[in-house]
């Protein structure tokens, strides 16, 4: 416990297939995890330069143990090329509706699925970065010492420490049961994806199945017209998922599919499980670590099918703040704001440049702090 992973040097670089074909992704977890861990990340062809920048950031500290997940075979052929021998596998995964064969969108949910399915699967303690982060120091051993060792489901905060309130840019989850809760997480985050991403308006239009109920006691009405896309769709949607799994019961309140008004708020927010005090997490500091969690309440035993290994344990969601991973914009609470400058002489290990597009551009900000790898 609380021991770094050094895997640089220790594995070979690998090149795989398509990952949802026939025992593709038990080929790729055998040869890119170590010691029982994984990291993935992933990117389409015009996010070449972040996807080796962050491999760089990496590999500075001591890291080699990553799969960057890419959307075709030429990509990753072109990513393994030498001297960079950057690993990587491709995937046709695709959830079909909304999102279209090549598009960007595609892969933030393929980061969930691949998550769950490593967990499921292999067994691996798994962890998920996007690709707009610097890794600044080792941070394992953050995160396998108290406060966080005993929690499973790890994010980073978007604003105030609640369930409901995430950003999904930084994902860990480490002793996480196959088939548990922290697991239903992930993939009720898919299946309402892909239930919102169908467009049915015999469930999300006027009349819709959706709105029925919410419609029938006065708390909403129409105009329900299907929305095919929304910002930072995936980190809204999850925020909700883990909400409600805080709160024990499903939760809507930051993304809907389809458009509405509120008529009544109270009895909207009821309708619709948006309970503000079950989603408050509990502090914890240890080690100069701030952190906050709760209790998963949704899923696992008792709803998900037996996994042979015997009863599915109680499982944890948790926050990573401070100098563990921080956001540029600062807005989580605990953060070290990368615009008030102390990244220059405190950087956290996990550096997020979120919100720092306004600030000139991000590989700009990463470039003035000597953090841009790629040439």
């Amino acid at each position: 416990a609380g021991g770094e992973l050094y895997s640089l040097g220790k594995i070979r670089p690998y090149r795989g297939g398509d990952l949802e074909m026939a025992g593709e992704l038990r080929k790729a977890a055998a040869a890119r995890s170590y010691r029982g861990e994984i990291i993935i990340t992933y990117g389409n062809e015009a996010g070449s330069a972040w996807i080796a920048n962050l491999v760089f950031s990496l590999r500075a500290v001591g890291i080699e143990h990553f799969l960057v997940v890419v959307m075709s075979d030429n990509h990753c052929r072109a990513l393994m090329r030498p001297p960079w021998l950057i690993s990587c596998a491709y995937s046709t995964w695709d959830f079909g509706g909304c999102k279209h064969k090549m598009e960007m969108r595609r892969l933030w949910y393929s980061r969930h699925h691949y998550m769950s399915r490593l967990i499921a699967e292999e067994r691996l303690n798994v962890a998920v970065l996007d690709g707009d982060m610097s890794i600044q120091r080792p941070f394992y051993g953050m995160m396998k010492s108290e406060p966080l060792a005993e929690h499973n489901l790890i994010y980073t905060l978007d604003h105030s420490p609640a369930c409901g309130d995430l950003n999904v840019g930084f994902a860990y989850c480490q002793g996480c049961a196959a088939g548990g809760r922290a697991q239903w997480v992930l993939d009720e985050g898919l299946r309402r994806e892909g239930y919102f991403c169908g467009g049915d308006l015999s469930e999300f239009g006027n009349g819709g199945r959706f709105w029925n109920a919410s419609d029938a006691t006065g708390a909403s009405s129409g105009p329900h017209k299907w929305m095919e896309w929304a910002t930072a769709r995936d980190q809204k949607l999850y925020s909700d998922v883990v909400g409600g799994s805080c709160c024990g019961k499903p939760q809507y309140r930051l993304m809907f599919p389809s458009t509405h008004r509120v008529l009544d708020q109270y009895a909207f927010m009821r309708q619709w499980g948006q309970h503000a005090k079950c989603m408050r997490m509990k502090p914890d500091k240890a080690n100069g670590l701030q952190t906050w969690y709760h209790e998963l309440l949704q899923g696992g035993a008792g709803a998900m099918p037996a996994t042979g290994f015997g009863a599915i344990p109680n499982e944890t969601v948790a926050i990573a703040t401070g100098a563990l991973a921080s956001g540029w914009h600062g807005t989580g609470h605990g953060e070290i704001a990368g615009w008030s400058g102390h990244w220059i002489d405190q950087p956290p290990a996990i550096a997020h440049f979120v919100g720092g597009a306004p600030a000139g551009g991000k590989a700009d900000l990463m470039q003035g702090l000597g953090w841009w790898g790629y040439e």
